[in-house]
């Protein structure tokens, strides 16, 4: 599709009658053609409008076609890409106490417990049988 819009945007530029339509220099050169093609697929934004009708009636539909494209593209990668696994979500303290998510820990969150007045946390660090010791944050997030 980029090939065959940026064809269509280049012949459309170098037409016949293109001198008495005053269009732009960036339509005449095939490399802004692919140029202009590319960023208007990817989202970016033209240097410059097309000023004979024909084109900006094509112009607008490539720019319409690649608005489509772009979001189905963002849903699926968010679906398959970012969010592999369909699995049901932790919503509450006792699922993730019967989950079978290693806890890690270290000396702050066991202070934290100590000093925090929220009987469901202090039940929660007690009840966690998979339970890990945390010395480097870093390796227990990952």
């Amino acid at each position: 599709m980029l090939l065959l819009t940026t064809g269509v945007i280049w012949c459309a530029g170098n037409g016949p009658y293109w001198p008495l339509y005053n269009e732009n220099h960036t339509y005449h050169s095939l490399s802004y053609c692919i140029q202009n093609a590319w960023g208007v697929l990817v989202g970016v934004g033209v240097p410059q409008q097309p000023t004979t009708s024909s084109l900006r009636v094509f112009f607008f539909l490539y720019v319409c076609f690649s608005f489509a494209i772009s979001t189905l593209f963002q849903a699926f990668f968010v679906s398959y890409l970012v969010e592999p696994n369909y699995e049901k979500k932790i919503e509450t303290l006792d699922e993730l106490l019967d989950s079978d998510l290693v806890f890690g820990h270290n000396q702050l969150l066991l202070y934290l417990k100590e000093s925090v007045s929220y009987p469901e946390i202090v039940n929660f660090f007690d009840q966690k049988k998979q339970k890990e010791v945390c010395l480097d944050i870093y390796s227990c997030v990952k």
